[in-house]
């Protein structure tokens, strides 16, 4: 957990009436609700106790989840201190929403109100410095909280120098009082990510962390007697906690036992004396926080008899404070402890109840105080749920028992289910996604020829679950994390590239003749050899990911196969993976579900439907010209024949999107434009003629469809691509038309070629009209690439694999 700590003026003492002393008491014991309700009662004697009051609530709201109440708030604190012209009531608001936005993980936000802020701070203090006013001290104090704020924004978005020179800034203009020390331990957290970012094999770690150990230990007599006693313990705990990363670091290393003795000591006191200031505060999360992180090192240092008496202490305060917002991190705590023991049910409970406890969308990193780096779902709680799984997977693995076995194979898939269900709702930032149904009764929507593939990958191992109609399937595959990683980002970085790049887009006269496949598909095209070399990262890929199941595929005669990838797995094309002679798609239809349990029973649907076809076929907003998305929804208007309507380029605005919607059931919308789906729901788009119409408008649209009785069978998203590399990129190209409640998409991992888009798009949908499944058609389109005379020119995976069927397969 990465964290930077937050300063907060608020706790200072009021010079008025008893609510408000109160207040203050109820937040500094993080009380929160009461602290709310106390100063909800205190009276307004004047702008500065009014303003105080707010930014109080504010952070009371913040601390329990509640962000758009903290956001109304500080709204209308900053309406006042405009209207008065109170400008350093101003600058802290401001400060105020940049913590917000930083806490809720959205830092382009944040950068923006830290900037006004800055900005207004430093004419204020060239305002000030010209007239010689005795506002200048308040106004420095001021300044070393924005650089402060801002070396925690530049941390957080991986810039490590500017952050340090941030902090410097704010060193320079503080005091040497307790700001100056926060300030400080920033200052050390950063020294100590910027020399693991820089890390390299081989380097003299002892070498390396020994400046940071030293800045360390200069530090730690800064945080004592502070005003701010929570804040004081929970520096305790980040100094406590870091010290005991650095040893962990270095006994990977083999570094000397004195250092390693040394922080290990460090660690220990550091920790001890934040349970004493914890316990004299007489703050449940402060206690949880120190008796749970020094649960934590005993954890790492074996002894865990101790740790456990730790972690059961940091659970009950955590459980009395009254905001399970911790709970999942001791509940998981303790099942490493169990684990270590060899206490595989004690621990199992343990995990089941961090699950039960965690709440995704409102989680953030549980550090009351602090600012927390907005890292990767999977690196802040997957491994609470891929934990659970290992666990049960390794026992179904020993077991004799044929009922038990296939218990705990179902309860690990469960876990991973329920992450993603979680990772889905963090994506959206929606609880509303709720699980349809138990995973086991997928298996009852299979027919005979079909079978679904549940990769759940794993630190040491990949496991591989593969569902039949009457059971399911275990092989545990000795290939980590790293390296099933490292191999599916080799493989997308030889297929994402054109392989004739000097050919691509080069279409040249009338969009309806030269964007026929008859053009130029039949003209073989010249490569170097070298776009041929991801094909051993596609062998490497199917002998860890199919050829294990090979045996038991083949001598069921599965035809069809539904693969439910996670991680770094959603953003690879299965079917361009390869077996020595054969392409994966050569041997199986393929679909890619996000999750089991957010999807709902398919039944085959006629593909003469009414279809809604829209697309941007002529530049616009800086976006270069797609000529022949003319080409593809011309053919699709004659495919569907009255049984459709068209929007294309003028045409193809929102508005115009949901009359057509709205005056007619639609049961397919094709939509060829410009797209992007990248790992932050804000940057996903597609782009219409008037804008960018957003995820949200999307699923507005289409639920509106659903509403009305008629629900959407397919949606297939011609031309868009999904960010390089980006994990949660693809689970938003996935998620939004399961939010939706569409049936089907299909769309695009990459930008494919202009021209060999709508080849393979117009070849899928005259397929689907033959009344084989979908699955089975983009299959069938996706092998007339590779085998037809009539595509010689589009053979390269490039060009066919990266179309994906997401959801349905019927």
């Amino acid at each position: 957990m990465k964290i930077c700590l937050f300063i907060f003026f608020i706790f200072a003492p009021f010079a008025h009436a008893a609510p408000l002393d109160d207040a203050r008491d109820a937040f500094n014991q993080g009380r929160y609700s009461a602290a709310i309700s106390s100063w909800r009662s205190a009276p307004a004697r004047n702008l500065g106790v009014q303003l105080q009051t707010w930014r109080g609530m504010a952070s009371a709201y913040w601390q329990l989840g509640q962000f758009q109440a903290a956001q109304s708030i500080l709204e209308q604190a900053l309406r006042l201190a405009r209207k008065n012209q109170a400008d350093h009531a101003q600058v802290l608001l401001l400060n105020e929403f940049s913590k917000l936005y930083l806490a809720k993980g959205e830092q382009a936000q944040a950068g923006k109100y830290l900037q006004q802020a800055l900005e207004m701070a430093q004419t204020l203090e060239a305002t000030e410095n010209s007239t010689l006013t005795s506002d200048t001290k308040n106004t420095h104090k001021l300044l070393a909280e924005l650089f402060n704020q801002q070396g925690n924004w530049l941390n957080i978005t991986y810039d490590y120098n500017g952050a340090l020179a941030a902090y410097a800034k704010a060193l320079a203009n503080a005091d040497k009082d307790e700001l100056h020390a926060k300030i400080q331990v920033n200052r050390v957290q950063t020294l100590y990510e910027q020399a693991l970012f820089n890390l390299y094999p081989g380097a003299d770690m002892a070498h390396l962390f020994q400046p940071i150990i030293q800045a360390l230990q200069k530090t730690l007599p800064l945080v004592q007697g502070w005003q701010d006693q929570y804040s004081e313990v929970l520096a305790l705990v980040k100094l406590g906690k870091l010290a005991g990363d650095i040893r962990t670091q270095l006994l990977t290393n083999e570094a000397s036992a004195t250092t390693v003795s040394v922080l290990d000591a460090i660690a220990k006191q550091t920790l001890q004396r934040a349970i004493k200031s914890a316990e004299h505060l007489q703050h449940p999360h402060a206690k949880a926080y120190a008796y749970g992180y020094l649960g934590r090192h005993g954890l790492h240092t074996g002894n865990i008899k101790q740790a456990l008496s730790l972690t059961r202490r940091a659970l009950f305060f955590t459980q009395q404070s009254g905001s399970n917002k911790l709970e999942y991190l001791w509940h998981r705590q303790l099942g490493q402890l169990f684990k270590h023991q060899g206490k595989l049910d004690a621990a199992t409970n343990a995990y089941r109840q961090a699950i039960t406890s965690f709440t995704p969308v409102r989680a953030r990193d549980a550090t009351t105080g602090y600012c927390a780096k907005t890292e990767g779902f999977r690196e802040r709680i997957a491994p609470v749920y891929f934990e659970l799984a290992d666990l049960l997977l390794q026992q179904a693995r020993i077991t004799s028992d044929d009922r038990q076995r296939d218990k705990l194979q179902r309860d690990a898939r469960s876990s991973i289910e329920s992450f993603k269900s979680a990772d889905l709702q963090a994506y959206f930032q929606d609880d509303c996604i709720i699980m349809q149904q138990q995973p086991q009764a997928v298996e009852t929507w299979l027919d005979e020829h079909t079978a679904i593939l549940y990769p759940i990958v794993l630190e040491d191992r990949l496991e591989l679950l593969l569902g039949f109609q009457d059971g399911l399937f275990q092989v545990m595959v000795p290939v980590s994390h790293k390296q099933l990683r490292k191999a599916a980002h080799l493989l997308l970085a030889g297929l994402r590239h054109h392989p004739a790049p000097a050919t691509r887009g080069s279409i040249g006269g009338a969009v309806a003749a030269n964007c026929s496949p008859g053009v130029r598909g039949t003209m073989p095209m010249q490569t170097d050899t070298q776009v041929w070399g991801f094909l051993e990262h596609a062998q490497v890929l199917y002998q860890w990911l199919i050829e294990p199941l090979r045996e038991a595929l083949d001598s069921r005669g599965i035809n069809t196969l539904v693969i439910a990838p996670d991680g770094a797995l959603r953003t690879i094309p299965f079917a361009a993976l390869h077996d020595g002679e054969h392409f994966a798609i050569e041997q199986y239809a393929l679909a890619v579900v996000p999750s089991l349990t957010l999807s709902t029973k398919q039944s085959a649907s006629p593909p003469r439907q009414r279809a809604l076809l829209a697309g941007l076929s002529e530049p616009n907003q800086g976006f270069s010209a797609l000529p022949c998305v003319e080409y593809e929804v011309q053919h699709l208007h004659k495919l569907y024949q009255s049984s459709q309507d068209t929007l294309l380029n003028q045409a193809f605005k929102v508005s115009e999107m949901a009359a057509v919607l709205d005056q007619e059931d639609h049961s397919l919308v094709h939509i060829a434009t410009h797209g992007q789906f990248s790992g932050n729901l804000e940057q996903t788009f597609l782009l219409t003629y008037e804008g960018k119409l957003r995820l949200n408008q999307l699923e507005q649209l289409l639920e509106s469809t659903n509403i009305a009785g008629t629900q959407i069978d397919l949606l297939t998203l011609s031309a868009c691509e999904t960010a390089t590399g980006n994990d949660r990129a693809a689970l938003g190209l996935a998620g939004i038309a399961l939010k939706a409640g569409v049936n089907s998409a299909l769309a695009s991992l990459w930008k494919v070629d202009d021209v060999a888009t709508p080849a393979v798009i117009l070849e899928f949908y005259r397929q689907w009209h033959t009344g084989i499944t979908k699955a089975r058609a983009l299959q069938q389109a996706q092998i007339k690439m590779l085998k037809s005379a009539e595509f010689v020119r589009y053979r390269h995976p490039y060009y066919w694999s990266a179309f994906l069927l997401i959801g349905g397969w019927l």
